[in-house]
């Protein structure tokens, strides 16, 4: 459901900015017409006197003015968890980017800028975008953030490009064996993120901070990758192949690997050296999470967590969390931040990642945060939102992120 109504966004996203092609257009309106539910919602994210409302006639969107308007309306909207409107989090999350679109549509198409500096700050950060580093077999490195598109490099039988989608894909040439198994290894720094199609046709969408090595062509019994930092796979069902990620988090709190096992399936994966545990969660197929001597098998909606220093007897403990909030855990990879009762720190953490900012705190902050926002707008139009939900103030100073009460 959560990947249907990004999908549904993206389709009025283009009916606001007029360039919805036909097959897009017939598709919306069957989704429109197929419930009275959905019928309310499109008239309300397409409504135009509720948009300019929520914008100023200058060169910003007014996020905050924007959310408190939303919230007027309907508590529904935004904070999750609420009745029969919880199915439309990502819909009612996405009124910024609908905002924008209708700002861009109903404005200027050149180059207009939806954000500015927050009164009294002289700074705002930009959010991250696709980018990533690519290191060959040989050594040699493919910035990929600037590298054209079209065969970037021939690694024995392999091809590999990069398409104009921004996802990087290895083409195997049939009939060429390889005498050696050659690796590569994509990394992403912070405000980076990347997907990769691996030569068995499964899909990797690479977080921030983050990085995947892999053989350019997999061996004749098992797929195996390794992976640092956080990632979604979809894997290609292959019985004869099992394919294994084995993940580390090297010089971390955790200070634990995994492997996690699998035929054909959807999870993700989050081990940054700065959280305090491994976990995996899943969302199709099966999946076997082994730790030391600890295994366990998980079904769809249930995350594995491996805890820093969670032993028992010198054994690692793996916790299997039964209804694990699977939208929360993939929001990245969507182009959201979820989060559901966290505290600053935990709700910085992915700020710093995907801005790359470094936070200062300089008052304990014991208020928590729950909610769903767009992770495409400046740093300061989420602190506009963070601050309108409490007594949490931000201040920006270059690339760095004051925190006070």
């Amino acid at each position: 459901m959560y990947q249907q109504n990004q999908h549904i966004d993206g389709l009025i996203i283009l009916h606001l900015r007029e360039e919805l092609d036909e097959a897009g257009k017939g598709e919306l309106e069957e989704w429109v017409s197929s419930s009275e539910e959905n019928k309310e919602l499109f008239e309300r994210l397409t409504d135009p006197a509720f948009l300019a409302s929520n914008l100023k006639a200058t060169d910003y969107i007014n996020s905050a003015a924007m959310l408190k308007e939303i919230r007027s309306r309907s508590n529904k909207v935004f904070f999750i968890g609420t009745g029969n409107w919880k199915k439309y989090v990502a819909a009612a999350a996405i009124l910024m980017f609908i905002a924008g679109a209708y700002f861009w549509n109903h404005t200027n198409k050149n180059d207009v800028a939806v954000t500015k500096d927050i009164p009294g700050q002289k700074a705002d950060v930009a959010p991250g975008h696709d980018g990533a580093v690519l290191k060959l077999s040989d050594g040699n490195t493919i910035v990929l953030d600037s590298a054209a598109n079209g065969t970037l490099a021939k690694q024995g039988g392999t091809q590999v490009v990069k398409q104009g989608n921004g996802q990087l894909v290895y083409n195997s040439q049939t009939g060429e064996a390889q005498n050696e198994t050659l690796y590569n290894e994509l990394s992403t720094a912070r405000g980076r993120k990347f997907q990769v199609t691996l030569p068995d046709g499964s899909n990797v969408w690479l977080n921030a901070s983050s990085s995947i090595r892999y053989p350019v062509q997999f061996a004749a019994n098992e797929r195996r990758v390794e992976i640092t930092g956080e990632a979604y796979f979809e894997v290609t069902h292959n019985t004869e192949k099992p394919f294994i990620v084995h993940v580390s988090v090297p010089g971390g709190k955790v200070g634990w690997g995994a492997d996690v096992r699998v035929l054909g399936t959807h999870f993700n994966v989050m081990a940054y050296p700065d959280e305090d545990a491994i976990n995996t969660t899943l969302l199709q197929g099966a999946v076997k999470v082994i730790s030391n001597n600890a295994t366990a098998l998980l079904t769809p909606g249930q995350q594995a967590q491996i805890a820093a220093g969670n032993t028992r007897q010198g054994q690692q403990e793996i916790k299997v969390v039964k209804n694990a909030d699977v939208d929360k855990a993939i929001a990245w990879k969507n182009g959201y931040f979820s989060f559901k009762n966290d505290n600053i720190e935990m709700l910085m953490k992915q700020i710093e990642r995907w801005y790359d900012v470094d936070v200062v705190y300089k008052n304990k902050i014991p208020q928590t945060f729950s909610g769903t926002i767009p992770s495409n707008v400046n740093v300061s139009d989420i602190f506009k939102i963070l601050e309108t939900t409490g007594s949490v103030h931000f201040k920006i100073e270059g690339k760095k992120i004051i925190i006070t009460k």
